[in-house]
């Protein structure tokens, strides 16, 4: 049956990166992704997942540069606190875990690339 009126069901953020090889290596080790699916040889687009959460990244061109201000991609979690502890003995950058006066406890960690992931979790939902 088709839906009445259009319902937004999820998006896939689409991440430019240098070298997607490493990249994915980056991220199957040190935040336990998995690739879901990748396309040409040498790879040029990939999606990796963890729990629901799906990234897609792409080969970017040969002049692209990281800007200064970039978006971020927030994360919202369960157990936060855990996923903290996991990425710390890692051995991952992350900054303080904070209990922001805006609703979230939330930490962020810069990949490989220089993008900036932030994870939080609702306070009420502590």
């Amino acid at each position: 049956m088709k839906p009445d009126k259009p319902f937004l069901d999820h998006f896939a953020p689409v991440v430019p990166v240098t070298n997607i090889e490493e990249t994915i290596a980056w991220y199957e080790d040190k935040l336990r992704f998995t690739v879901e699916f990748t396309w040409e040889t040498p790879v040029t687009y990939a999606i990796l997942k963890r729990d629901q959460l799906v990234i897609h990244f792409s080969e970017a061109p040969t002049d692209f540069q990281l800007q200064r201000v970039h978006p971020t991609l927030y994360v919202f979690v369960r157990n936060v606190e855990s996923l903290y502890r996991e990425f710390k003995s890692k051995g991952l950058k992350v900054s303080e875990l904070v209990k922001a006066d805006y609703g979230m406890t939330d930490f962020d960690l810069y990949d490989l690339n220089g993008f900036r992931i932030s994870f939080g979790q609702g306070n009420e939902e502590e």
